[in-house]
């Protein structure tokens, strides 16, 4: 999820029955990376973080749709 009042840096909330995880996009050649985990089991946050890294480009593209 990309929030429309949101601030830099780029990131995504990734949310799964209650908790949330808050990953960092990265600049072009970074790697996504893990902000804040509030309450996300390890293996639900591994999970995430691959959907993240497999989806990067797409989430970038919104990010800048949304915040230009």
């Amino acid at each position: 999820m990309i929030h429309t009042a949101d601030h830099e840096p780029m990131h995504v909330h990734m949310r799964k029955a209650g908790a949330v995880l808050l990953v960092n996009l990265g600049a072009d050649a970074e790697e996504p990376s893990v902000r804040d985990n509030q309450g996300m089991k390890r293996n639900e946050a591994r999970r995430a973080m691959a959907i993240v890294k497999e989806r990067k480009a797409e989430l970038v593209e919104g990010w800048h749709r949304v915040h230009g």
